[in-house]
């Protein structure tokens, strides 16, 4: 048996390049932080009070989100943002928010980059401010950022949406133990059409957002209408600096993505643009050779890829 070690794939790569720390804010509320390539990202559940909720009370303030993260920017150091909503096949459904902060100066500043402390305490001191303006928007839900341990467990159910409900009943009783090292995929297999990881077979697909449209056209109910069949259905809009907004944030695409538990259930994952209006069915494109990499930018951990995407100079240096 051959011993040669295997390169990474994207996705693993991508992961383990991200150093996971835990830090509190200035209200002693602990919060895990997701530092790489000059950014660190602070994960956001927003969920019902009660422990779950129907999608539309979601889908129906994805508007007033989208306008609150417009409103921040530079001023506040945060250089991306990724707000997803998802739903599972028991019906059950929560909100994710990525939220990215940069070392890099801000436009007009002509001192230098920050150190990790300094960015640290930055976004220690403001990450209640920050996040009260969410609050604010999400009478009768819950706001809260994530905990290290928090991350880890988002992120396995994310690469391995069949055990959810495990996951979720670990985390009710003595928790799940689970370190980072556990949260990347295991086995993984791109294939024209699907991406595999671990026990779940995913397909996607992305649509840009025109700079006349305040959030991409789709119908966000019909694309998350829970389906027997389908383990979980997931929409992220991805949001970056405007060019033509000071570097405020604006969207720039979403991602759709269906997982189902194996290839025998891929057509019907592939039903789901059916569901939408001609005119979205036409600027939906399937992330038919680039599932892998479509399916890592759908995560709501804002890891599209920042250097293919348009940024305005003075940031460029953050997304090395």
């Amino acid at each position: 048996m051959s011993t040669e070690k295997r390169p990474d794939t994207i996705t693993k790569s991508t992961l383990r390049a991200l150093d996971l720390q835990t830090h509190t804010d200035a209200y002693g509320v602990e919060y895990g932080l997701l530092v790489g390539h000059g950014r660190a990202t602070v994960l956001v559940s927003v969920r019902a009070r009660e422990g779950s909720a129907a999608t539309t009370r979601f889908t129906a303030r994805l508007g007033e989100w989208s306008e609150w993260l417009g409103s921040l920017g530079l001023d506040d150091r945060v250089c991306g943002a990724s707000l997803s909503v998802q739903t599972w096949e028991s019906a059950a459904s929560s909100t994710l928010l990525g939220l990215s902060f940069t070392t890099a100066p801000r436009p007009g500043e002509m001192e230098k980059a920050l150190g990790h402390r300094e960015l640290v305490e930055e976004i220690s001191t403001h990450l209640g401010r920050v996040l009260d303006g969410l609050r604010t928007r999400a009478p009768g839900l819950s706001v809260r950022q994530c905990t290290a341990q928090d991350v880890i467990d988002v992120v396995r159910t994310l690469f391995d949406s069949s055990v959810a409900a495990d996951i979720e009943a670990a985390r009710e009783g003595e928790g799940t133990m689970l370190s980072w090292t556990d949260a990347p995929p295991g086995p993984e297999q791109t294939v024209e059409g699907a991406y595999a990881h671990d026990r779940v077979v995913s397909t996607s697909w992305a649509m840009a957002t025109r700079e006349d449209e305040a959030l991409p056209p789709l119908d966000f109910d019909a694309a998350l209408v829970p389906t027997p069949g389908i383990l979980c259905k997931r929409t992220t809009l991805i949001f970056r600096p405007a060019l033509s907004l000071e570097a405020t944030l604006a969207p720039f695409g979403l991602v759709v993505t269906a997982d189902v538990s194996g290839a025998d259930q891929l057509p019907l994952a592939l039903q789901l643009p059916e569901r939408q209006a001609l005119r979205t069915r036409l600027r939906l494109r399937a992330a038919t050779y680039t599932q892998d990499t479509t399916f890592l930018a759908g995560l709501p951990l804002d890891l599209a890829t920042p250097h293919t995407v348009m940024v305005p100079d003075a940031l460029k240096g953050s997304f090395r």
